[in-house]
């Protein structure tokens, strides 16, 4: 039993669950019956009664915020029109196995957080029209481990993704984006031990790259591209003693041709990084920067002209770097 309302299209909104404890809510016969299409779940409608398994709704174009969560639920049906995802849509939907469709042209919004912690989805979500991955919206945490789940992302007009985006995403084997891509933000990719496809790793007009954002990728090989950065941030492509650095066999490169300034522990105790290349005008590297970086093997340029601050253990344990390291500094190098 459900309150509703009409949209300007002539669909219904569920506004309210009045009633009912069900495992399956099914609303593929409604225009039958009412002439009608339940187009729209809206904001926090009713979370279905413990046990709720399946959702089955050929129909529904929007999904508003914390739609679907309950823990028990594992499969979903939506319509291949879906246009939005709203906030924490399937946040903790610990269970979810299955959503259809995956692919989906016309989805523009993906809320924040919108598949927060859902370890066991198995999809290639495809995403044409999407232009933003929003904060959060495939994050997970220490307590939701991808069990049975994998994920892949086609999304090729995203130019923004938000911070922890797929933050600690066990289950997230492959991406690809747009080739325009302008930000990434803090632990977007971070801890990701899956992933070992990421397109295109050319990003020229990438200005803005947070904190951690491509951290502990132990899998993933090639070379990073971005012509256009002028900073590699604190932690950004660290890798954790702790993790699964030490061991790995993949390789990476890392090319950023106007980047003056690399952020404390940059590439900490990563063991995948054998070749950097930066500005000839880099003037900063920071505390334990390459630290542990015992595949490092080529620094470019050997000769930085205008480097004046090199800090604690910033090459510490590069055994490995053959390229010599020339400096002219204007003040003490720590």
């Amino acid at each position: 039993h459900f309150t509703t309302s009409m949209r300007t299209d002539g669909g219904l909104k569920i506004v309210a669950r009045t009633s009912g404890h069900d495992e399956l809510l099914d609303f593929s016969g409604v225009e039958a019956d009412t002439g009608m299409k339940v187009a729209e779940m809206g904001t926090r409608w009713g979370i279905p009664s413990p046990g709720f398994v399946t959702f089955v709704g050929p129909d529904v174009v929007v999904l508003g915020e914390t739609s679907l969560n309950p823990a028990t639920l594992k499969y979903v049906t939506l319509s291949p029109d879906l246009t939005t995802i709203g906030r924490t849509a399937f946040w903790q939907a610990a269970s979810l196995e299955t959503f259809s469709p995956m692919v989906m042209p016309k989805l523009t919004s993906l809320g924040p957080y919108a598949f927060e912690m859902t370890p066991n989805l198995r999809a290639h979500f495809v995403m044409p029209a999407l232009t933003e991955i929003s904060d959060g919206a495939f994050a997970s945490d220490n307590d939701h481990f991808a069990a049975g789940g994998w994920l892949g992302i086609e999304a090729t007009n995203v130019t923004t993704v938000g911070s922890q985006a797929f933050y600690m995403c066990r289950s997230l084997t492959n991406i690809v984006l747009s080739s325009h891509v302008t930000s990434i933000g803090d632990n977007a990719f971070n801890i990701l031990p899956k992933l070992v496809s990421f397109s295109p790793m050319r990003q020229p007009e990438l200005t803005s790259l947070g904190t951690a954002a491509l951290a502990n990728e132990w899998a993933l090989a090639g070379e990073w591209d971005f012509p256009a950065l002028t900073q590699i941030p604190m932690n950004c492509f660290r890798s954790d003693s702790e993790g699964g650095s030490r061991g790995a066999t993949a390789r990476i490169s890392v090319r950023a041709t106007n980047v003056v300034d690399i952020g404390s522990s940059a590439f900490y105790w990563n063991w995948n990084v054998t070749n950097v290349v930066f500005s000839q005008r880099l003037t900063t590297i920071g505390e334990s920067a390459f630290d542990c970086c015992c595949q490092l093997r080529s620094f470019t340029p050997f000769l930085p002209k205008g480097v004046t601050t090199i800090e604690a253990r910033a090459f510490e344990w590069c055994s490995t770097l053959t390229t010599p390291l020339v400096l002219r500094t204007t003040t003490p190098v720590t």
